[in-house]
């Protein structure tokens, strides 16, 4: 049930900017619709992975998978530095302002990469069993479009994530020059 709670707050957090603004759902749809003909197309032509692409996944992946264990405790202690800032320029209202985007950024991040982590574990499963059942027509032509769908959904996922991390990490430069000028009381 928690892993289901980590895919839901993952898909949703997807569909909200940091500034807290819902992004138009028009975009998911049309990502879907792409999904859709990508896997029929998948289907129609019996794509299959080969054993060293499967290999070299299996790898990435798995190492991917070990990095993002790493980050994901990141963006809690920085939301706890952030708020330390705040309480020194309590004065500041754009500091507050600057909070709450970080702080709908840090849930975010840490939701996404909760979805990625599953995700991650999911594509290395598939590929996994998808190697073992070489040979298997099929079932491998099921299990190359699932895995083929599963990484274009982590590559987005990354590519808005980074997306997230470029907007706060502007922000904190803006903040930081902006701070500089300010006196110390």
């Amino acid at each position: 049930m928690r892993i289901y709670n980590i895919i839901e707050k993952g898909f949703r957090s997807i569909f909200v900017n940091v500034n807290g603004t819902k992004r138009s759902p028009i975009k998911f749809i049309l990502y879907i619709l792409f999904l859709g003909i990508l896997s029929f197309y998948i289907g129609v032509h019996k794509f299959i992975l080969s054993d060293d692409v499967i290999s070299l996944l299996i790898s990435t992946f798995s190492i991917f998978t070990a990095l993002i264990f790493g980050v994901i405790f990141i963006a809690p202690d920085k939301y706890a530095q952030r708020v330390e800032l705040y309480k020194s320029n309590q004065k500041y209202e754009d500091v507050a302002n600057y909070l709450t985007r970080y702080e709908n950024f840090a849930k975010r991040f840490v939701n996404q990469l909760s979805l990625l982590i599953v995700l991650s574990i999911v594509i290395l499963i598939v590929l996994t069993i998808e190697y073992i059942l070489k040979g298997v027509g099929t079932i491998n032509i099921i299990l190359s479009c699932c895995a083929v769908l599963m990484m274009i959904s982590f590559v987005t996922l990354v590519l808005l994530l980074v997306l997230d991390i470029h907007t706060m990490l502007i922000d904190d430069i803006e903040k930081t020059s902006r701070y500089k000028s300010f006196p110390n009381n």
